[in-house]
């Protein structure tokens, strides 16, 4: 007699009556998909309401199931999370017959709309289809923001300097080299006092980090330049050394910037390229020039003025891994000049409309994720998980019947920068004045390696010809073959209709769920409260050198941060942080036990139940984000299963009948019926890749005379039959003349 409760999955309990005193009265009033509420105290009869109860409970539970036998009576169910969904197809479904209405097509929204949008379409999915309150409602919803300033160089030193400084949040391992004459000079400056000075064979390389890639990401790329010569073709920006580099921003033609992107390495002159003006070129004066780009289109900007727009839907930027050049372009055009406020913001469009340049030197800024993605046939359960894998946010289910969505360290304690609020240590649990301990008794430690993989790769169908849509890669494969070479194992999943901007983050979702827990420490607490110090989702401090929970220079040097270290009874512990993946407690004599019926009415059990006595049972696991109970099942595996439903068939065009009799070979009649269309497109004009087959319907209720056809019973025949045409096959259905 336990609650179980599990990181963004339901989990269950367990509540046992006591057979001979509980009155068939209070037995009869329990009945499925009722609640079971358990409150830290045992309260009086007064308190009896939702307003007092359920909001102060310590756990709501729905009943699912109530067994009866000579032992007692058990009660069992599912936390309420199993209302928003218990699998991905079963639990609150967008929309009532699977209509149209169904679909929820994201484009770019916040969080807060994705979960709760009703004032317009596409609905919030915790809306129906007619944006009417569902069992489960928004709580607090938390936006994810991120550091969209990925390159800030303001250049400010002294004379003469040959190094300077990024200030973006993406300086880790951060490689700035000055090449040649190039030098921070006090000669020109926009803000501050000095500014980058190129002359002759001066340039500057930022060594390649994954934030310089701007592929599948909306950006802008701006700086102000001082140009004192515009002969040959001086570049601002070039991505790498090639002669057709990824992108090159601010390169000199025919005394224009210009801005070139390509999609195949090959050149920037065709239509799926991109060749976009800047605008003139002022030389002896400070000009500001950007690039944004935001859904299918590129605008550029001159002094805050829009200067041309080109739409571009299918232009992939490629990705390098060559370092970035500033001040020179292929193997020479080199800039003359000088530049500073340089910025690259990537995951959003700084500027779209018309602007006026700051004044100010530019500083890092932070923007709010936004969601894009389509929904169709699928649980509410199953869309908030995807939402928060795209948005790196997590959720957690209140008491009340409101869920809360946001970052992790928004709805848990112990994440990002705050410091864990718990500890278990082995063998020296006791009171401490600035952390609590936990004494482990009936620890147990396990792993469990049977569904590693080393890489996971995406595709977009499982059946025919395959495309890769997206990779990750473990980042440390410790296991190796038989022949000593790394462990390879590689998991191939299919999900269909991902947006681009997702791919990767789903195939490293999958990643970690699959890898998600390499230790796993049971503890049974003896020193625990149930009011809660620690829950579901925090991290805590785990220190047990004996099955390796100890944090050593060589993991803090692998991160690049400095190793974990507290004092704690006046030792010097170095832990390591790890996540509460599941907590268990039993139920025991000093809580109580209600009962809710469907109109909020409260029974108490309280003195029929049989009382537990136990320790309470935390499981803890990696750090790694997962985003339910199991992720390793919502994907399509490519030898069973099914894909992803994203898309919406639309109705076939061209339909046409035909119809007529015939003799077969033995002169026996038949009559045909013949149906033929155009093969259908989905709804936003894509090829049906998540298909095989057409369903036919049909019905046939009178005869050639008008005449009501029967069955055996006499009953008018009015029920439909079926028929199942695969794609790139024909059927026909055939009647029998006698």
């Amino acid at each position: 007699m336990s609650v179980n409760e599990k990181l963004m999955a339901p989990g269950t309990f367990s509540v046992n009556l006591n057979l001979e005193q509980t009155p068939n009265s209070i037995v009869n009033k329990i009945v499925p998909w009722g609640n079971i509420v358990l409150t830290p105290t045992r309260v009086q009869a007064e308190e009896f309401t939702d307003a007092q109860l359920r909001d102060m409970a310590r756990y709501v539970g729905i009943v699912t199931a109530q067994e009866i036998s000579e032992e007692g009576i058990e009660i069992s169910g599912k936390g309420i999370l199993a209302y928003l969904g218990d699998s991905d197809s079963r639990g609150m479904v967008l929309a009532r017959n699977a209509g149209t209405g169904a679909v929820r097509s994201f484009n770019r929204d916040t969080l807060d709309d994705v979960i709760d949008r009703s004032s317009s379409t596409p609905y919030g999915i915790l809306r129906d289809e007619s944006a009417n309150q569902r069992a489960v409602r928004k709580g607090t919803v938390t936006e994810v923001s991120f550091d969209n300033t990925v390159l800030l160089l303001n250049y400010e030193g002294n004379d003469g300097d040959t190094t300077t400084s990024d200030g973006s949040e993406f300086t880790s391992n951060q490689v700035i080299t000055f090449t040649g004459t190039s030098d921070i000079s006090s000669d020109q400056a926009k803000f501050g006092n000095t500014s980058l000075n190129l002359t002759t064979d001066g340039f500057v390389t930022v060594a390649d980090r994954p934030e310089l890639d701007l592929t599948y990401q909306e950006f802008t790329v701006e700086w102000w330049e001082y140009r004192t010569s515009s002969s040959g073709n001086p570049t601002v920006w070039a991505r790498n050394n090639d002669t057709y580099a990824p992108w090159i921003f601010g390169k000199a033609v025919s005394g224009r910037n210009k801005a070139f992107i390509t999609h195949d390495g090959q050149g920037y002159g065709t239509d799926e390229d991109l060749n976009i003006d800047m605008g003139s070129i002022d030389l002896n004066q400070w000009n500001h020039f950007a690039i944004s780009h935001k859904g299918d289109f590129f605008r550029t900007y001159k002094n805050g003025v829009q200067i041309a727009e080109v739409k571009r839907p299918e232009l992939f930027v490629r990705v390098s891994s060559d370092s970035l050049q500033i001040g020179k372009g292929q193997d020479g055009n080199f800039f003359e000049g000088y530049l500073d406020g340089m910025v690259i913001t990537r995951g959003t469009a700084k500027y779209w409309d018309a602007f006026t340049p700051s004044t100010s030197a530019p500083t890092a800024t932070t923007a709010n994720k936004t969601y894009t993605g389509k929904h169709y046939l699928e649980s509410a359960y199953r869309s908030i998980k995807t939402i928060c894998t795209a948005l790196d946010a997590e959720f957690k289910m209140q008491n009340d019947g409101t869920i809360d969505v946001g970052p992790r360290s928004a709805l848990f304690t112990g994440h990002e920068d705050s410091t864990p609020e718990g500890m278990i240590v082995r063998r020296l649990s006791g009171s401490d004045p600035n952390i609590k301990g936990y004494s482990g008794v009936d620890l147990s430690t396990e792993f469990n390696a049977e569904d590693y993989v080393s890489r996971v790769e995406l595709t977009a169908s499982q059946v025919g010809s395959t495309i890769n849509l997206g990779q990750a890669d473990a980042k440390d494969v410790p296991y190796k073959d038989l022949f000593g070479n790394e462990l390879e194992r590689i998991q191939i999943l299919a999900e269909n209709d991902i947006p681009d901007t997702m791919r990767d983050i789903r195939a490293e979702a999958y990643l970690n769920e699959y890898n998600k827990i390499q230790k796993t420490l049971n503890v049974g607490l003896e020193d625990y409260d149930i009011s809660g110090d620690i829950d579901v989702g925090d991290i805590i401090y785990v220190y047990d050198p004996d099955v390796g929970f100890e944090d050593t220079a060589t993991d803090a040097a692998l991160e690049n941060r400095d190793r974990f270290e507290i004092t704690y009874q006046g030792q010097i512990l170095h832990p390591i942080k790890i996540r509460v993946m599941g907590l268990s407690f039993p139920i025991s004599d000093d809580m109580g036990v209600f009962y809710r019926d469907k109109d909020g009415n409260y029974t108490d059990l309280t003195d029929y139940v049989v009382f537990e006595t136990g320790i309470t049972q935390i499981e803890v696991g990696a750090t790694t984000k997962t985003i339910n109970q199991d992720l390793r099942a919502t994907g399509a595996i490519i030898s069973g299963g099914s894909t992803n439903e994203f898309t919406v068939p639309d109705a076939p065009t061209n339909l046409a009948s035909a119809t007529g009799s015939y003799q077969d070979g033995s002169g026996r009649p038949f009559a045909f019926a013949r149906l033929t269309w155009d093969e259908p497109t989905n709804t936003d004009g894509s090829r049906i890749t998540d298909g095989n087959m057409y369903r036919v319907r049909y019905r046939q209720v009178t005869d050639v005379d008008g005449n009501n056809l029967i069955d055996s019973n006499d009953n008018q025949v009015s029920d439909y039959e079926y028929l199942t045409v695969a794609f790139g096959t024909q059927a026909s259905y055939k009647r029998f003349r006698s």
